[in-house]
């Protein structure tokens, strides 16, 4: 699935969009992303000029409360492909957790939740460094799966897990 546009919300009330999150739009560049979307935030005229290099308009929404039900909304009129959500904290332990578990739940849009990290360290600049794909095996899951391969790149490592409920024998 290509991603053209891309709706990028955060929890900052600034948007400070560092060199890693640049990396992390700048893939989806690569992926056919013409538009980002920035929901309650304005990028720097410096950010605007580098997403203008990468052939990316960016427009800015700030008439919205930073909800799920507004961000759905937001992102369903604009027409996106992808929602991009950015945190400064660990997503589980962040005041705007709520936001994202809501998120996780009403959205028909796929979501990608990511960490600000700009540490020295952070050496791998792939979105993903450990993905974890939980399926069924079902004809909605194998889809998820093929959309997630269209990504590979962009991953370090997959682990595909199946859960089996009934009691195994040991010829199964």
């Amino acid at each position: 699935m290509k991603v053209s546009k891309l709706l990028y919300v955060t929890d900052r009330n600034v948007c400070d969009l560092s060199s890693c999150v640049m990396d992390r739009i700048s893939f989806f560049n690569g992926k056919g992303c013409n538009q980002i979307i920035f929901f309650k935030v304005n990028p720097s005229q410096e950010q605007v000029k580098t997403l203008s290099q990468l052939s990316i308009n960016a427009k800015v929404l700030t008439d919205h409360e930073l909800s799920p039900e507004d961000i759905v909304a937001a992102a369903g009129r604009e027409n996106v492909s992808l929602i991009m959500i950015n945190t400064d904290d660990d997503p589980e332990q962040s005041a705007f957790a709520s936001v994202i578990k809501r998120l996780m739940q009403i959205s028909p849009i796929p979501l990608l939740v990511t960490k600000k990290s700009d540490s020295a360290e952070t050496v791998d600049k792939r979105l993903f460094t450990h993905t974890i794909f939980a399926t069924d095996w079902s004809p909605s899951s194998q889809k998820a799966l093929r959309y997630l391969l269209g990504y590979k790149e962009a991953m370090k490592t997959l682990e595909v897990v199946h859960v089996i409920n009934d009691k195994l024998t040991v010829k199964d």
